[in-house]
């Protein structure tokens, strides 16, 4: 690659890192509005979504954080009245987490804010333009999914040490 080429693909890499950050801080501040953090949030959604209710062991393994950190977040949501622990039939040991109806009120009005910030980040796009992003965004994540699956030897180590200075922006 050409350091003409390089140079587009970093910035390339770099507007797609602001893009992604400044959807994420527009999400943190209306959530925020709500009273909730992004970790809450984030179980909040989890749950919303799951079909069995998660015990708390569950929604550590799948956030991969500790189970003391979920412990301190759904203490935080049952505080909150958002959440509720269950006992699990079959097991008086372990504890479903479900959501309230205030918890399922939360997640409704989010995802309203949620759907908003992605309308705006696609406005003036029209359905080719998205079929189109999808393919590149596609494209580029079955590249790098094949570098993951190859390891390093694909890459480099030019690329490489590229690739860590653009990781630690």
């Amino acid at each position: 690659m050409s350091n003409e080429e390089q140079t587009r693909v970093q910035g390339i890499i770099k507007r797609l890192w602001r893009i992604d950050r400044s959807h994420k801080a527009i999400i943190d501040a209306q959530v925020h509005r709500l009273g909730i953090h992004r970790s809450q949030h984030n179980v909040l959604m989890y749950l919303h979504f799951c079909k069995e209710a998660p015990t708390q062991e569950d929604i550590a393994n799948i956030f991969e954080i500790s189970p003391a950190a979920v412990a301190v977040t759904l203490k935080k949501l049952e505080g909150a009245g958002l959440i509720e622990r269950v006992t699990r039939k079959g097991n008086g040991r372990a504890k479903e987490v479900r959501l309230t109806e205030e918890g399922e009120e939360i997640v409704r009005v989010s995802r309203e804010m949620i759907d908003r910030a992605d309308e705006a980040l696609t406005a003036g796009f029209s359905d080719g333009d998205l079929t189109r992003l999808e393919d590149f965004l596609d494209r580029m994540a079955e590249n790098m999914k094949s570098v993951q699956e190859n390891g390093d030897a694909e890459i480099s180590a030019k690329q490489k040490t590229e690739q860590e200075r653009l990781e630690s922006l």
